[in-house]
């Protein structure tokens, strides 16, 4: 027979803030210009692949729901980039979720308007298979005076400010986001999710 425990909140429990609080936080010149551009460079001498989603914990190409390009930042040479994004996770992570690394390689995203119309719609870096994501931190690369549209919202938050090249946003990988239209010019970014134990 199952016995009913009463049950307390301890004080700590309540301290700190949460992701209704501050659901995001910004970096202004997170990279130089001189640095994203060694970025971009090494972009276009990849070779991208259509984004995907995840359904059912497979891979699908839904090209009403993402459609952009992207290529995967190895470690061995970016190895500076992994160590500044985790050193700033840490020291910037008020919500004390628990991160211990990343759990997969850091995203290069390419929305290129040449294309037609790239974007992404809402949608949450969690689910099936990548419940280990905590946190997800993303750099733009490119000089948003350079395109037109490609905003980064946060839903029932709004449009998240990525004023400049260089500048970076992290927030919480279960919130629901989205980048609308890229309609002109070209918007690329990194893209990575510190990880940790899946919530419970």
């Amino acid at each position: 027979m199952n016995t009913l425990h009463r049950s307390y909140i301890p004080s700590e429990w309540s301290q700190g803030v949460d992701h209704l609080d501050i659901p995001y936080f910004t970096f202004s010149d997170f990279l130089t210009e001189a640095e994203c551009d060694i970025v971009t460079g090494w972009g276009d001498l990849q070779e991208l692949s259509d984004g995907v989603i995840m359904r059912d914990q497979n891979k699908n190409l839904v090209p009403s729901i993402r459609k952009s390009k992207i290529s995967w930042l190895p470690v061995h040479g970016w190895d500076w980039i992994y160590d500044k994004i985790y050193s700033s996770v840490e020291s910037t992570n008020k919500w004390a979720y628990d991160v211990r690394g990343f759990g997969e390689l850091i995203q290069f995203t390419d929305y290129d308007s040449t294309e037609g119309d790239s974007f992404y719609t809402s949608h949450k870096d969690t689910g099936p298979g990548f419940h280990h994501r905590k946190i997800s931190f993303v750099i733009l690369l490119d000089d948003p005076k350079n395109f037109d549209g490609g905003d980064l919202i946060l839903d029932n938050v709004g449009k998240l400010n990525l004023p400049s090249k260089g500048s970076a946003v992290m927030f919480p990988a279960f919130m629901h986001h989205q980048v609308t239209p890229v309609t002109s010019g070209r918007r690329r970014t990194l893209v990575s999710w510190v990880a940790g134990p899946k919530l419970k």
